[in-house]
């Protein structure tokens, strides 16, 4: 107890108190706040519970020189019980968006629609053909063109033209869907769809014939793939021969006469259809 004197006449000048402003507020004599400081005289604990409130600190550090310790127990028990209900709290929240298909689609697409038994899917016929110009003797300038486009927001573009090998040209689209958690649409050259065992395969045959200074040729399904991206694929086709005329595909010198300009036309495509089925709408 004989440092209290200490930690009081520490506290007094750290606020920036004299011994009589200090004696003022606790209605005591200059000569006693003067004696506490020296260790002449030993406040009683009514008092030193006075002197903390006056220089607005705690009785611990008045007595002891450093502030009461918060209860750790308290502190652990308070961040223990709002970290259970955060994760409480995120985990019905990942449930409910599970649940109402938000998150599968927003992770997985077409994908997880397609494998998720709530949901229907549907085919039909994208009737019409479509047409796009390419520039074979500039094949980065034709990506991004459109093929296809609808008011659903499904849309076919220009995915690459490469060259396998000299004179032989491949034309690739790339789908672009439309994935919402109740329902998507995709229009493509060849569209998956879920057999009973949950596998994938592709549906339908897309045809395509391009056209040159009146010419007109078959072109060939060079490829296709599966969902490569949540709401779309890839499918394409051969353009040209490196082997000189033929019936079959242009050749280089049918290419030259046209300063490598072809358009492709693009017809059977496939529109799928998911939806949402009704039971599974009160999310």
């Amino acid at each position: 107890m004989a440092s209290v004197g200490t930690h009081i006449k520490r506290l007094r000048a750290a606020r920036g108190l004299t011994q009589e402003a200090l004696a003022e507020r606790l209605f005591v004599t200059r000569q006693a706040v003067s004696a506490w400081e020296t260790g002449k005289a030993l406040p009683d604990v009514e008092t030193l519970e006075r002197i903390a409130a006056a220089l607005d600190a705690d009785v611990t550090e008045v007595i002891y020189g450093v502030p009461q310790a918060p209860d750790m127990r308290r502190v652990r028990r308070r961040w223990a019980l709002i970290g259970s209900s955060f994760v409480i709290i995120i985990a019905l929240f990942v449930i409910i968006l599970h649940g109402n298909g938000m998150l599968g689609t927003w992770t997985g697409g077409l994908q997880y629609q397609l494998g998720y038994p709530v949901y229907r899917a549907s085919y039909e016929d994208a009737a019409g053909a479509y047409s796009v110009e390419l520039d074979l003797w500039d094949l980065d300038s034709n990506v991004g063109k459109v093929l296809y486009e609808d008011s659903t927001g499904c849309r076919i573009t220009v995915w690459k033209v490469d060259e396998m090998r000299d004179g032989i040209y491949r034309v690739w689209f790339r789908s672009h869907g439309v994935c919402r958690r109740n329902g998507s649409q995709l229009v493509s050259g060849t569209v998956p769809y879920q057999t009973g065992s949950a596998s994938w395969t592709d549906k339908g045959l897309p045809w395509a014939a391009a056209s040159a200074g009146g010419l007109e040729r078959d072109c060939p399904v060079a490829g296709m793939s599966g969902l490569n991206w949540k709401d779309g694929n890839e499918f394409g086709f051969y353009l040209t021969s490196g082997n000189g005329p033929s019936d079959r595909f242009f050749s280089a010198a049918d290419i030259d006469r046209q300063d490598g300009k072809i358009t492709v036309t693009v017809s059977g495509l496939t529109r799928l259809s998911t939806e949402r089925m009704w039971y599974w709408y009160f999310y």
